[in-house]
């Protein structure tokens, strides 16, 4: 998948985001794999951009709670707040009982 999307990169403008990244050696893992992919494909299937705007999605606590170490690393930051929602409250969406906590917007209502 990897592959194709820095294929893709060659042809259109593409930004590729990082999902459920706790901490930072997590994200320099994944950018080096990025990285070591682009340059092959680069080697073997020709051009490819040699920047690709790379970024995360905050979906866990643990990375919301600390975006400025991951801001001087990354191109852009996503933030899901739903699915931050029922992580930092334990609500599930899905459950009738306990939708209305993982509501990010709704939330704001109950506490």
């Amino acid at each position: 998948m990897t592959a194709a999307l820095v294929r893709g990169a060659a042809a259109v403008t593409i930004k590729i985001m990082f999902r459920m990244i706790a901490i930072l050696a997590e994200w320099r893992k994944a950018h080096g794999i990025l990285e070591e992919v682009r340059a092959a494909a680069e080697h073997y299937r020709g051009p490819v951009p040699k920047k690709i705007e790379v970024g995360i999605i905050m979906y866990i606590p643990a990375t919301a709670l600390r975006p400025t170490r991951f801001a001087t690393e990354v191109d852009f930051i996503s933030v899901g707040t739903n699915d931050l929602a029922q992580y930092a409250f334990a609500a599930e969406w899905a459950s009738a009982h306990f939708a209305r906590l993982a509501d990010a917007f709704g939330l704001l209502f109950y506490i």
